[in-house]
């Protein structure tokens, strides 16, 4: 009734799971001077939330032999984990607490816009990607459809923790 929709598919013969969550909101739900901010979004939200540090969210899976991940898109941001079947609460509920409850500590801010000026610099040396963006720009031209998801220097440069915040409230 809440619109949730739940994809399963079950394989008899692995132990291993993969769950994922993924939300239908990207970088084409950003303002202009504010693109990428889907994407660092989906980088801070790693830095902690209210439940678990940094740290906590790497080990929590890994520790297991898990793995926690995620990617960007025009039109969704997904986190996904991969773990044991026997594990698939634990990943679960770290999932949702991703989702949920990200508090974006200020000391890590700056790293991680720092994190994604870096893979700007460096996603021209991704031709297939660095194509695939020029042609997007060329298609949609002004709409958000056309703008880089990484964003730009300018515009990621630019952006506050209120501005995240914000975003993440609205669209996670």
């Amino acid at each position: 009734d809440n619109g949730v929709r739940i994809l399963t598919e079950k394989v008899p013969y692995t132990q291993a799971i993969c769950a994922g969550i993924w939300l239908c909101s990207g970088s084409r739900d950003e303002k202009e001077k504010h693109m990428g901010l889907a994407h660092l979004v989906e980088h801070l939200v790693f830095k902690g939330t209210k439940k678990r540090s940094a740290y906590q969210l790497a080990q929590v899976m890994e520790s297991r032999g898990g793995d926690l991940n995620a990617f960007t898109t025009r039109e969704s941001v997904c986190f996904y984990a991969t773990s044991l079947k026997k594990d698939l609460k634990l990943t679960l509920d770290v999932l949702v607490d991703l989702v949920r409850n990200a508090n974006f500590p200020v000391k890590e801010f700056e790293t991680e816009k720092d994190v994604i000026l870096q893979e700007i610099s460096m996603s021209f040396d991704n031709h297939e990607e660095y194509i695939f963006d020029l042609f997007s720009e060329k298609i949609y031209r002004d709409h958000p459809m056309g703008w880089p998801i990484l964003g730009t220097e300018k515009t990621v440069g630019s952006i506050d923790r209120k501005v995240v915040q914000e975003f993440y409230k609205k669209m996670f």
